[in-house]
């Protein structure tokens, strides 16, 4: 968080509000951050692990094929939390206190 080197001598109630709802909602931010992280690390052990997960195959009409639902589902969470994540870095600096 940024620190604060003026402060507003004619500031309102709702300015105080505000400003501690910003720095509230960036720490809040900074745990979402942390445990978003910590899912994604998860998933993608996750997904290695069950790479190695004996896999049985489709035999509905097709080819026989390899498909395990857990290998593309674990994979692909890790991915959208990535995803995720790249988003969510920026959501702090849009909650910085403006410089009125």
């Amino acid at each position: 968080m940024p620190e604060v080197r003026v402060v507003h001598t004619g500031s309102l109630r709702s300015d105080v509000v505000d400003t501690a709802l910003c720095v509230t909602l960036a720490a809040a931010m900074d745990i979402v951050i942390n445990d978003a992280t910590a899912l994604r690390d998860a998933l993608t052990h996750r997904a290695k692990r069950a790479w190695t997960f004996p896999s049985s195959g489709r035999t509905h009409g097709m080819h026989a094929g390899t498909h395990d639902v857990r290998r593309e589902g674990f994979a692909l969470l890790a991915l959208q939390v990535q995803r995720d994540l790249g988003a969510l870095r920026f959501a702090p600096e849009s909650l910085s206190l403006s410089e009125n």
